[in-house]
Parts: C-alpha cells; sequence; structure tokens
C-alpha cells in the first residue's frame, strides 16, 4: 500500500492554495502537503513539498512573509535532510529555503510561532535523532537569520519535538519541547522573551520510552502545553495548565489497543479551539476535541482521514481561532501573526482577513 500511495504522489499536481485552517503532511512515504478548510474539510492546498523524496513531511502553519495570510512550513522526516521550506499560503509559492542543520540527514520538526514578537511568525526546528540530538534552533521569520540555537535535553542523542506559543502572556511565542524516543516523555518549555526554562516536567510515568508529540494552545479558557504519546504508548492525550501544570485532561483519542503513537496539534475549528490528534503510525487519521469550556469540552466533534487508504502515519499543524477559548487576544491584528505555533498553531484564515472581521 505504500509503495502506491508512494507512486500517486509522485504523479499528482499541486492545486492552488487558499489560506485553511488544517495542515497534514504524509508522515512518511512521500512529501504530501494538504490544507483543509473546518469543518467543511474542503481540499484549499496540496502539493509535494520534496519532489522525488519517497520520505515523510513535517508540518507548521503561520504567517512567515508578512502578507496577513498563513503560511506552510515543511520539513523532511526522520532520516531525511535538514531542507526546512516555507510555501506561501496565497499561491503556493517556495518563498524560503534552507538547511536548518548542515551535514545532518536526521530530519526535522518544526513549528512557527512569533518568538522574537514582531508580528511575523518564526520558525522553530528541532533536531531528528542523532550525535546532535536535542537541538533546537530558531529562525527570523523576515530574514531568515538563526536567532536561537540551544539543547533542549543535554546529553540526549534523540530526536525533539517542537511546537510555539504566547504561554506566559508576554507577547512572546515560547517554545515547547518534548523529548523522542529513548529520552522518557520529558517536556520543557522556554522562554521566546529570554530563552530560560520555564517549565520541566514527564507528561507520563517517566519508564516510558516511546517520546511524545507537544502543542501549545488553550483549553477551557486556560493556556495549557498539549502531549501526545508515542509509539508503544497507547493514544493517549494529555493537556497541563501552563501557569501550574495541573492536568487538566487525559484520554485516549483512539481506540486504547492502538499502540502506534500520535501527534497532537491545537487550533480552530470552525471558528472555535479544539485539538486535533492524528494517528503517527498506520492509517492515516485525525480526531479533533473540543476545547471550549461551555460547548462539549473534550468531546469528539470531528474525524476524517486525509489521505484515503495510506497506512504510514499523519503530521499535523492548524491555526489559531478567532478566540482562545477565553483568553485575551492580541489588541492589533499585526500582533497575531504569529500567534500559537505548530506544530503547532498560527493564525486564522482569509475569512479572517477578507473585511478584517471575525466569525462569532
Amino acid at each position: 500500500m505504500k509503495l502506491i500511495i508512494a507512486i500517486a504522489v509522485v504523479a499528482a499536481a499541486a492545486t492552488s492554495a487558499q489560506a485553511a485552517e488544517l495542515v497534514t503532511g504524509a508522515a512518511t512515504a512521500a512529501p504530501h502537503v494538504k490544507a483543509f478548510d473546518t469543518p467543511s474539510l474542503t481540499t484549499e492546498a496540496s502539493f509535494f513539498a520534496y519532489p522525488g523524496i519517497a520520505g515523510g513531511v513535517r508540518v507548521a502553519v503561520g504567517d512567515v512573509n508578512g502578507d496577513h495570510v498563513p503560511d506552510y512550513v515543511t520539513a523532511p522526516s526522520d532520516g531525511g535532510a535538514t531542507n526546512v521550506k516555507v510555501f506561501s499560503g496565497t499561491n503556493l509559492a517556495e518563498v524560503r529555503s534552507f538547511l536548518a542543520y548542515a551535514g545532518s540527514n536526521a530530519g526535522v520538526f518544526v513549528a512557527a510561532g512569533d518568538v522574537n514578537h514582531d508580528g511575523v511568525a518564526d520558525i522553530v526546528t528541532g533536531l531528528g535523532a542523532g550525535p546532535a540530538g536535542g537541538h533546537v534552533k530558531t529562525f527570523d521569520g523576515v530574514t531568515g537569520a538563526e536567532i536561537k540555537s540551544f539543547f533542549a535535553y543535554p546529553g540526549f542523542a534523540g530526536a525533539v519535538r517542537v511546537a510555539a506559543g504566547d504561554l506566559d502572556g508576554d507577547g512572546f511565542a515560547d517554545i515547547v519541547t518534548g523529548a523522542g524516543p529513548g529520552g522518557g516523555p520529558h517536556v520543557k518549555v522556554f522562554s521566546g522573551a529570554s530563552g530560560a526554562e520555564l517549565r520541566s516536567f514527564f507528561a507520563f510515568g517517566p519508564s516510558f520510552t516511546g517520546g511524545v508529540s507537544v502543542s501549545a494552545g488553550t483549553w477551557a479558557g486556560e493556556n495549557a502545553i498539549f502531549v501526545g504519546a508515542g509509539a508503544g504508548g497507547g493514544p493517549h492525550v494529555k493537556a497541563f495548565r501552563m501557569s501550574d501544570l495541573t492536568e487538566l485532561a487525559s484520554f485516549f483519542a483512539f481506540d486504547a489497543g492502538f499502540t502506534g503513537g500520535v501527534n497532537v496539534a491545537w487550533g480552530d475549528y470552525d471558528g472555535h479551539a479544539a485539538l486535533y490528534v492524528a494517528t503517527a503510525s498506520g492509517d492515516a487519521q485525525v480526531r479533533v476535541f473540543d476545547a471550549v469550556a461551555g460547548r462539549n469540552l473534550g468531546a469528539m466533534i470531528g474525524s476524517f482521514q486525509p489521505y484515503a487508504g495510506f497506512t504510514g502515519g499523519v503530521e499535523i499543524a492548524a491555526v489559531a481561532p478567532p478566540s482562545n477559548g477565553g483568553v485575551p487576544e492580541p489588541t492589533t491584528w499585526a500582533m497575531m501573526l504569529g500567534g500559537f505555533g505548530l506544530a503547532g498553531a498560527a493564525l486564522r484564515t482569509r475569512r479572517r482577513f477578507r473585511g478584517i472581521t471575525a466569525r462569532p
């Protein structure tokens, strides 16, 4: 089945793009990126970020080029080069391409968020497993220059997942990291403003070695860190309050017997905050859970397969909703242009920019 999918990928042509709420990447076999409107799940974009390459693709979304439309950030999956690209959310033109870690073939995880508080989303990267494992970098969205570089887990040679979002309310997107397989379920939050370590905790029992995926956003109006268990841990998802690490939610997103790992992304679903959870391997499935208090908090409100018949897992990213679940939004539209990052989240879509009005 994977071979059939890969052949289809090479033959397919990119479709024209309009900014969307949800972005997915085929986790293995082919670098197929798709973008969807919600809740209709209309495909707004479909393209292959690295033509001729048979590996998967990681994704993030944020307004990197400053045109008020979220752009698509991509990177090769494990075993690939570290070639990060940015594609225009308006027309899919390639607006940036660079090697985040020259000389490495470990693959890269990506997120987008306004780390330097200049109104444009910056690119956050986390290196895959290898001698320089745990290496996190941030690249300026305007200039492309490297503005931050640090090791999230000194001495750890595994991969590091990344997310970005303003979790402490200072206007700078903070960087969330999750240790990859072999590092335990270790999650950290680093200040976007100062680089200081703000939080460090184990999302699951320290004996679990499958690694974790991470995202940043809100749950029932509380700034929250979202964590999904990696392979071997069941489809377990948790949300932790940023202020004191209180566990706000804990549930299995798929059948308890599924042990292929899950990827998480907080963002917009039909104008409201939601948590997207995707299978990291096996059947490519995505489920959506309500993150708004007073609605259907924690209930599954959507489900779909972005790559029908594909069994290689899904990478996922989403844009921020017009209202962050009760948490006050920035006072100007310019300040929203980095929003919550993804792996995470970024900025709301075309409907928000047509007349600069938000859906109730």
